[in-house]
């Protein structure tokens, strides 16, 4: 803590943002309420799998990248033709790295899903602005759009580099002089208020808006080898 108190008794996580725990707690907690362990590993099974790894980890992670293939499609039917997105989403699934990040039980998968949401809802939100529909039609994907955004950013810190990218894209579709500083003012306020709890959270705990994750940078570099 910011008081150098270690906490070695209830360490707290300092390293992960709390959307993929929680979804992956919520999973864990069916199994306690039908009495089984999820973690519970057979004594004499070799290359045994632990229920919690195949029956919440893996299905969540492959249901977010099968998800996250739909979105490719809609997104590239939207923008230029049907055929396009169907090619955008068939290369997508024969990515070999795609499934690799799907098995590996890491938040890429989730992060990788709300990222392109974010990206899928403002472009629905801007392109049925620009054609006129009714204010419900845009703003209600504009701020699905931010939710999207805030959750990525909640489940890979990484993820607030879509920020700049989704702002840019608003500002540029709206106009200068036509309420697109707005549109990207009303944006990071938004952001703002949803991601800030975890982040004062984070302060409060341990001094750090990151917890120990900018230290990951510096991690086994020329400068910090083995540190």
């Amino acid at each position: 803590t910011p008081d150098e108190d270690p906490m070695l008794g209830a360490h707290p996580d300092l390293f992960h943002p709390p959307a993929y725990p929680a979804l992956l707690a919520a999973g864990f907690k069916m199994f306690d309420l039908v009495g089984l362990d999820p973690f519970a590993m057979p004594e004499s099974a070799r290359g045994a799998v632990m229920p919690a790894e195949q029956w919440v980890i893996l299905p969540l992670n492959h249901l977010f990248s099968i998800l996250t293939g739909w979105i490719v499609f809609s997104l590239g039917k939207r923008l230029f033709s049907r055929e396009i997105g169907f090619l955008g989403m068939t290369i997508y699934y024969l990515s070999d790295l795609v499934w690799q990040d799907s098995i590996s039980g890491l938040n890429v998968s989730m992060a990788i899903f709300f990222v392109a949401a974010a990206f899928h809802q403002m472009v629905v939100s801007m392109l049925n602005r620009r054609d006129g529909e009714t204010k419900l039609f845009w703003v209600t994907p504009f701020i699905v759009s931010v939710v999207c955004a805030a959750i990525a950013f909640l489940t890979r810190y990484i993820a607030l580099a879509i920020v700049p990218g989704l702002c840019l894209f608003a500002w540029l579709m709206c106009g200068r002089f036509r309420g697109g500083t707005r549109f990207v003012v009303v944006f990071l306020l938004l952001y703002t208020m949803l991601v800030t709890p975890w982040l004062v959270r984070n302060i409060r705990v341990s001094g750090n808006p990151a917890g120990m994750v900018g230290y990951t940078a510096i991690a086994d570099s020329p400068r910090y080898p083995d540190n």
